[in-house]
């Protein structure tokens, strides 16, 4: 019975050194991990770069995959350094229980004059050894460009006019969320604000970030309707000048455009 103990005893013992000189060769032959990522397009290995390109409010959905032996635990770090601009930010974040990066170009609150243009992101996994394996996500900001208005105006009978804004487009093949209309007098044809810029709840009159009902002077205001054309019944002879602005899916506005129309 005593035999049968240090055998076993001896055994155990040798089980353990073992693991212990096993996991040593396996530190020893350790490598960093490889982090890969996608967007549906290749990264450049070599650099371990991603390219990517956004728009000021945009954001995209990237995937990972790491390969290493000895990683313990599903977890990213992230590093973002700005090296062009700095008024808005560039936000990253894993999208849990997933393969899947978020990475969102926040827009600025009152200013699109000095902005972010580009950014590197570090993506780093540790394995069990802590050695760190990292992929970089280099990201190029472009302006969103504004929609493109457009103004048909169509009499329909006796005062009243068809007002449509159907044809207008956008560079990028955004959606057109909204439209805002201005139906002026022969006294109030100016508009107070005639300025690309996106809606801040910080209304500043020394900005062209304005909110709806703060952009016109004067005449009939429509504010920030999904309507493609309005109808509106004129109450007397004369010149009068009718302007659009239309917003995209990003949120920009762009100018007014403006015709005149001879009511009789």
């Amino acid at each position: 019975m005593k035999n049968t103990f240090y055998f076993m005893l001896l055994i155990t013992l040798m089980g353990t050194l073992s693991c212990e000189n096993r996991s040593d060769v396996f530190k020893d032959g350790n490598t960093a991990p490889i982090v890969l990522l996608s967007d549906n397009e290749e990264m450049d290995k070599a650099n371990d770069t991603l390219q990517v390109s956004m728009r000021y409010g945009e954001s995209c959905v990237l995937y990972y995959e790491y390969n290493d032996n000895y990683i313990t635990k599903d977890s990213l770090v992230f590093g973002t350094s700005i090296y062009e601009g700095k008024q808005n930010s560039i936000s990253v974040r894993r999208i849990a229980h997933s393969n899947k990066i978020v990475v969102e170009n926040i827009l600025p609150l009152n200013t699109l004059t000095d902005t972010i243009t580009k950014a590197i992101i570090q993506v780093g996994v540790e394995d069990y050894y802590q050695v760190q394996g990292s992929a970089w996500i280099q990201v190029k900001i472009h302006a969103n460009q504004p929609p493109a208005p457009t103004l048909s105006i169509e009499k329909r009978n006796s005062m009243e006019y068809k007002i449509s804004a159907q044809k207008t487009t956008d560079p990028e093949n955004d959606n057109i969320v909204a439209f805002e209309y201005v139906i002026g007098s022969p006294s109030a044809e100016e508009l107070v604000y005639n300025a690309i810029g996106y809606e801040t709840d910080n209304f500043n009159v020394y900005t062209p970030n304005v909110n709806p009902g703060r952009a016109a002077k004067g005449g009939t205001y429509i504010v920030a309707t999904p309507l493609q054309a309005i109808y509106h019944i004129f109450q007397s002879a004369g010149t009068y000048s009718v302007s659009v602005r239309a917003k995209d899916g990003i949120g920009l506005w762009s100018k007014w455009y403006t015709q005149q129309i001879e009511v009789e």
